[in-house]
């Protein structure tokens, strides 16, 4: 039986009050006491006969095994985990077979999902016939033991594969324990590790200040030592070490030993021993340097130069002499005055970065050279001098150009495809209906030529009735109410594609500005619908585009390559969102605005894609660097995009970005043409 029923308990009851008085009141009390012990137990108990069939089962071990209140207790097999199942039916029918006292072991798995561990005993049933079997929730415990292993292994492993050596010590400083980068660090092997004390590893010179220190680490005046000191190793020679050591407490907070963190800093010790020889070593480096380095006194005179300064600087023996050399701006016509070059303005306390200038000599190729420049200051702060460091970046330069204008056909060329797309979709429907409409113009000239037809006969023969029946027949055969009905669509359809097409062309025309010598000032709005337009196959697969256009005034700039950044931008906001939505068939946004603030005119680009990584996000402007798959990209998009906006334009090009929630790049272009030359000379390479 599974239970006492109501019934059962009231003629227990009943038999209890007939007996009242007698011995077998007491009995019949001490059995529903016992019964409602097996009833409240918080262990499930079940009782099988002699064949091993269940007989009784408590409430409990309904719960534990997720049995409802009327469902067979032999049902219990339902819930056992999977991979236990098998091997707990032949444990089972092993028992009906062969009953005697069992213990299992195995997991169950609730509706909801949930893995419990459970270990079940049987004994034989003292005083009447069959097994009595308890089952226990160890889900915790072997829970617990689980992470309790974990944390001894992880404890274990990090002690034996620490690349840095740890030792335990006792009060007297004798080794209990050490690591084998420890032993590694010695030369010796951990049997001898351990049965010798810190002091002997120590050199003879540092022994007593390390046993000092040592005693105050365990006397409590401090909580770590710090300190460098000298070990001899196995094969006796000496080794600098920084040693850091601390007390390790039990639950009473009170020391138990001593544990010791040992790296091994000779090369360090080695290399301050060996500073006075390298710095004979630098100078002769500075020598042959390939780029020009040159230091000045605080009147101006080079004390200091290399041979690379000498050469393109025309710098003589005895002090800075340019009689020939003349310096521009990065235009190459701006010429710039003494007191404006690299190591005046450092003079002055001037951080000069990263100045862009074009030194040119008669009978020599003019040169493009990038610079950096900074005073020299003694201890008290007072000026010493400057030093500028100076690159010809003549060729590197040229490879930008040839760069910028390679990743510009490369643009062209992956859009080309698009826009024929684009292109030959309204095309394809402007066909279709031409080709309606030209099939079905034979059958209205027929309609028309009958209805000339019916006419004649009407006026020669007056017979009306024939001849509508006759009309009727040849607009049926026609079938001129569906051609009537599609015609004028079909031509409004075919009006809509070819301003679409019209539309296209259009803007690929005003994207493909020609390059420039001069700037021009331009409609930054109808510039950025244009390009929309043209990448409009890029994104419109993965985005939904809002544009929000403010108003601008006319901005001086060179059209086609603020064309290209903003065509760039477009690209990656794509990609960013396609890598989000790729693998759910949703789309994301693009959100792009302008507006008028202050001298200048800002555009946003925003995305809803992946963002930025944190380490990729101080290298996003770096040449040839990508974040994007093989064929996705070249790395030169936004290094190209910053040239052209910081260098050319003297505006700026920034960022803010999330994980997993979008970038948004905003360009900055000054509206006045004199402040956007004035910061395109100030503006880092």
């Amino acid at each position: 039986m599974d239970s006492l029923s109501d019934t059962s308990l009231q003629d227990m009851a009943g038999l209890a009050a007939l007996a009242s008085g007698t011995p077998f009141a007491s009995l019949c009390e001490e059995l529903m006491v016992a019964r409602a012990r097996l009833e409240s137990a918080p262990v499930a108990i079940y009782h099988t006969d002699v064949n091993g069939q269940i007989t009784y089962a408590n409430p409990e071990y309904r719960r534990f095994l997720g049995l409802g209140p009327t469902e067979s207790l032999d049902n219990w097999i339902n819930v056992v985990h999977a991979d236990d199942r098998s091997r707990m039916q032949a444990n089972w029918a092993d028992f009906c077979l062969n009953p005697r006292p069992v213990a299992f072991e195995y997991r169950t798995v609730s509706r909801e999902g949930a893995t419990r561990v459970l270990t079940e005993q049987v004994v034989a049933a003292l005083g009447t016939a069959g097994y009595i079997g308890t089952i226990t929730d160890i889900t915790d415990r072997v829970e617990a033991g689980e992470h309790l292993k974990q944390a001894e292994t992880l404890s274990h492993h990090t002690f034996k594969q620490a690349p840095i050596g740890i030792v335990y010590m006792d009060r007297d400083g004798r080794i209990l324990r050490g690591n084998q980068a420890f032993c590694d660090l010695l030369g010796l092997n951990s049997r001898d590790i351990e049965a010798t004390s810190i002091a002997d590893l120590t050199h003879d010179a540092d022994v007593a200040n390390n046993a000092a220190e040592f005693e105050r680490l365990w006397r409590g005046e401090t909580d770590v030592l710090d300190t460098e000191t000298r070990y001899v190793r196995a094969d006796h020679r000496t080794m600098w070490v920084r040693a850091t050591t601390a007390l390790v407490r039990d639950a009473t907070d009170a020391p138990t030993c001593a544990v010791k963190f040992v790296r091994d800093i000779s090369a360090r010790k080695d290399l301050a021993a060996a500073l006075a020889q390298n710095q004979q070593l630098l100078q002769a480096v500075l020598a042959e340097l390939p780029v020009a380095v040159r230091a000045c006194d605080v009147d101006g005179r080079i004390f200091l130069h290399n041979s690379a300064a000498a050469e393109l600087f025309a710098i003589g023996e005895a002090d800075e002499s340019l009689p020939a050399l003349e310096v521009f701006l990065p235009d190459g016509k701006t010429p710039v005055p003494s007191e404006e070059r690299l190591l005046s303005r450092a003079l002055r306390g001037e951080n000069a970065t990263n100045v862009e200038l074009v030194m040119a000599r008669p009978g020599h190729p003019a040169r493009t050279t990038l610079g950096s420049a900074r005073r020299l200051t003694g201890p008290n702060g007072e000026c010493l001098g400057a030093v500028a460091v100076t690159q010809d970046v003549t060729q590197r330069r040229t490879l930008e150009r040839e760069l910028a204008q390679a990743q510009k056909l490369e643009s062209v060329g992956q859009l080309a495809a698009g826009v024929a797309h684009e292109i030959n979709t309204p095309v394809q429907f402007v066909s279709d209906n031409v080709q309606f409409v030209r099939t079905s113009l034979p059958d209205i000239v027929a309609v028309i030529s009958a209805y000339r037809n019916l006419r004649q006969a009407v006026q020669s023969r007056g017979d009306v009735a024939a001849a509508a029946h006759l009309a009727a027949e040849a607009e049926k055969a026609a079938d001129l109410d569906y051609v009537l009905e599609n015609a004028t669509p079909a031509i409004d359809s075919s009006m809509e594609g070819l301003a679409r097409i019209a539309t296209i062309v259009r803007s690929m025309k005003e994207f493909a500005h020609p390059d420039q010598a001069e700037k021009i000032h331009a409609d930054l709005n109808r510039a950025i619908r244009s390009t929309l337009v043209v990448a409009s196959n890029e994104y419109k697969y993965v985005a939904e585009v809002d544009a929000e256009f403010g108003e601008l005034p006319p901005v001086p700039c060179y059209l086609g390559e603020i064309n290209q950044v903003i065509l760039n931008l477009l690209v990656n906001a794509s990609h960013a969102i396609s890598d989000v939505v790729k693998d759910t068939g949703g789309r994301g946004k693009i959100t792009v605005r302008t507006r008028l603030d202050g001298d200048a005119v800002e555009i946003s680009i925003a995305d809803t894609g992946t963002g930025i990584p944190d380490a990729a996000r101080n290298k996003v402007f770096d040449p040839f660097f990508t974040t994007k798959g093989v064929g996705r990209g070249t790395g030169q998009g936004l290094a190209i995009a910053r040239s052209v906006i910081v260098n050319k334009h003297g505006g700026t090009l920034k960022f803010t970005t999330a994980l997993g929630v979008g970038t948004t790049f905003y360009i900055r272009l000054p509206v006045d043409a004199a402040t956007a030359a004035a910061r395109a000379n100030e503006a880092p390479a």
